[in-house]
């Protein structure tokens, strides 16, 4: 075996390693297994075989082609959405804020940044906020409920936080949220929402927003710095899981 299919072999355990420690999704770590799987077959040497080698040199070619084709296009939808649509002078009727993880009863960074950019927002346009975020492993209480009290530690009225503690996912937070404004909102024009989330997940919440016919804009929070590459890369699976939804629903 060649030097270079010796570092091959390396670098391939190695992304495998940062993949089981950092993405405890069990799909994406199957799905960095599986590619790592099919490329150390392209080391084996098939010298007395010309039309298996051409085979295999063609089959990995293609998946090359197609992963990278995918890849690119998930990374530019991602980046190209990551300003938001938000304009300041316009009126919104709904500030919806999207739950993350919480650890214990501790608000991270992340979220907390989240719920930062909801408050400024409405603190400029006095809206209804809707906190959305069920109950996670190692979460004490829902992600909403941990988000309301963050903000109504920061005077923010009680009175004006809606909660949506049951969702699961992104979907789910948007279906929620949908049935509890529809059950709210008494006017007889199309409430406008503005939604809060990361800069990196705007994209699928335009997606899936879209779908349900909603009327809304979008704000991004910061995503920090250290995290943002495990976060990115997660987001490509996710956008995969919720384009089939969409469109095989």
């Amino acid at each position: 075996m060649k030097l270079k299919w010796v570092f091959m072999v390396i670098a391939i355990a190695v992304v495998n390693l940062w993949a089981f420690h950092d993405f405890l999704q069990f799909p994406i770590r199957v799905s960095f297994l599986f590619v790592s799987l099919f490329f150390c077959t392209l080391i084996i040497n098939y010298r007395g075989n010309k039309i298996i080698n051409k085979i295999l040199k063609w089959i990995s070619a293609s998946i090359l082609g197609v992963v990278f084709v995918s890849v690119l296009s998930l990374s530019l939808a991602i980046l190209s959405n990551m300003d938001g649509t938000y304009h300041e002078k316009e009126q919104y009727d709904y500030i919806v804020i999207f739950g993350d993880v919480v650890n214990g009863l501790e608000i991270p960074t992340r979220l907390s940044n989240r719920l930062e950019v909801g408050k400024a927002v409405y603190l400029k346009h006095g809206s209804t906020i809707i906190v959305t975020g069920g109950k996670g492993p190692g979460e004490y209480i829902t992600e909403a409920d941990a988000m309301k009290q963050y903000l109504v530690d920061k005077k923010i009225d009680s009175e004006n936080i809606l909660v949506e503690p049951l969702s699961k996912s992104t979907q789910q937070n948007l279906d929620f949220v949908k049935e509890i404004i529809n059950g709210d909102f008494k006017e007889t024009y199309p409430p406008h929402i503005l939604m809060v989330s990361s800069d990196y997940h705007l994209f699928r919440i335009n997606l899936l927003a879209q779908n349900l016919e909603m009327h809304f804009d979008t704000v991004p929070s910061d995503t920090p710095r250290d995290q943002f590459l495990q976060a990115f890369v997660r987001e490509w699976f996710a956008i995969v899981k919720d384009l089939m939804y969409v469109i095989f629903k």
